[in-house]
């Protein structure tokens, strides 16, 4: 008998780049959303990118940070764990960005679990029209935690961790204040 789904996550990477079929994760972490407790938090070594150097202005991850750190598939066992037991992932681009580098590099999703991805929820309720898409613009996660009134303190925007705890603020307060 399969254990029951029962955790909501939120997952949250930071990469070498955009795209799934040439870039390499380079952090990974998961928080889980109703505890807040820190599920997994790594830097990630890349196997073949050896620069990154547009990505480390966003990010701020160095090659010399990730030198020592454990590649993905040192990772895989111990995040396909916890995702073998969440009932609802969370993100932030989730379905259009995260999603992708974790299917090519691996990461296995229960089948019956649900996927929220914060970022066009928000873009309907802070309500941009873009003319070009004929629908609503998405908007970038620092702008969705200000406009929750999220405090960041002392955690720094595009950091995988901290984003996750954005994207988890974030999800809560859309649930109370909207469904």
């Amino acid at each position: 008998m399969k254990a029951p789904l029962t955790r909501q996550i939120v997952i949250d990477l930071e990469t070498t780049g955009l795209d799934p079929y040439e870039d390499e994760i380079l952090q990974i972490a998961v928080l889980d959303v109703d505890s807040g407790e820190t599920l997994l938090d790594t830097l990630v070594r890349p196997y073949f990118k050896e620069d990154w150097h547009a990505a480390h202005i966003i990010n701020g991850i160095t090659q010399k940070m990730v030198e020592t750190a454990p590649y993905i598939f040192e990772v895989l066992p111990q995040l396909n764990r916890i995702l073998a037991e969440a009932k609802t992932i969370v993100g932030y681009n989730i379905l259009q960005f995260d999603r992708a580098f974790l299917d090519i590099f691996g990461a296995v999703f229960p089948p019956d679990a649900e996927f929220e991805d914060v970022m066009p929820l928000f873009a309907e309720i802070y309500c941009e029209w873009s003319e070009k898409y004929s629908d609503y613009k998405l908007q970038s996660l620092s702008t969705c935690a200000e406009y929750y009134g999220y405090d960041r303190v002392s955690d720094t925007a595009h950091g995988a961790l901290a984003d996750c705890k954005a994207t988890a603020f974030c999800f809560r307060k859309i649930l109370e204040t909207n469904f």
